[in-house]
């Protein structure tokens, strides 16, 4: 298991308070806490290597430029939460707000063993928390047209999706104000 990082690596403006103990319906616990410079090789070794639509767009640029856009999080207009399971990263939220507006592309990933089971829920609602917290009033996220339990989750959670259900992926854009969390 990681061992938690010590208080000088820990960047200025980390958001301590986001670590936590998330407990899944099933009764299983993952520990929750957000992202540090430190994390590259673990991302890339766990849940990046399960799933590379968990990596910023444009897939154009190298993996490890993507990597470190992940985790370069300046914690107000950047901020990713990560799920551990046993040290091993099995569910990333993200935002990143556009421009200096006040909306945020948000991106969600949960490894496949983990899916259907709450972390994507519980990463939402923790993410859009620590969104409203900087300013942030609604999320868009991409989803591809096949992934009908992603965009499922985003329609319960006052997503409003844009686009046509034919194209590769699909705009929904999240009013917090409105949701349900």
């Amino acid at each position: 298991m990681r061992r938690r990082p010590s208080p000088g690596s820990v960047p200025d403006g980390y958001p301590a308070e986001y670590r936590q103990t998330m407990l899944l319906p099933d009764g299983r616990r993952l520990l929750v806490r957000p992202v540090l410079p430190t994390d590259t090789t673990l991302l890339t070794e766990t849940l990046l290597s399960t799933d590379p639509q968990a990596l910023p767009e444009p897939s154009e640029r190298s993996v490890a430029e993507r990597v470190r856009e992940v985790v370069e999080a300046d914690y107000v207009h950047r901020f990713t939460l990560l799920a551990f399971d046993a040290g091993r990263a099995v569910g990333m939220a993200r935002y990143a707000r556009v421009d200096e507006g006040d909306t945020a592309i948000l991106r969600l990933v949960v490894a496949p063993g983990w899916r259907r089971a709450g972390v994507g829920r519980e990463l939402l609602w923790a993410l859009a928390t620590r969104a409203q917290e900087c300013g942030i009033t609604g999320f868009t996220g991409l989803a591809r047209a096949d992934n009908e339990a992603y965009r499922a989750l985003l329609a319960a959670s006052g997503g409003a999706m844009h686009g046509d259900d034919d194209v590769a992926t699909v705009s929904m854009v999240i009013d917090w104000s409105r949701a349900p969390l």
